[in-house]
């Protein structure tokens, strides 16, 4: 059965990735929406392989058929190598409650 949703992001406020991470925030909908990142007014590939040039201040948006949805997301890029906890189980766990909720 098809449900059609509209575009949801589910990114962290802030997002800190070491380098050589690449970053990400998990898009949804149905129809799947089409995500583009932009920082400073400008459209820019997603940096599979970060480094210190790539810290800043993004603007992720997901669009579908079904409208668009945009956030504001600080990248920090750690040095070194290794894994970061990108995202904040608690933090998730919140955001889907309340567009749980909203959707009711």
């Amino acid at each position: 059965m098809f449900l059609p949703v509209g575009p949801q992001l589910m990114c962290p406020t802030k997002l800190q990735v070491r380098e050589g991470e690449s970053l990400s925030c998990e898009a949804r909908g149905n129809p799947p929406p089409s995500v583009t990142w932009i920082r400073d007014g400008v459209v820019v590939a997603v940096p599979t392989k970060s480094s210190r040039e790539h810290a800043g201040n993004y603007t992720v948006s997901a669009k579908s058929l079904l409208g668009q949805t945009r956030f504001t997301v600080e990248v920090e890029v750690l040095p070194g190598k290794g894994t970061t906890n990108s995202y904040n189980g608690h933090f998730l766990l919140a955001v889907l409650l309340i567009w749980t909720i909203n959707w009711s």
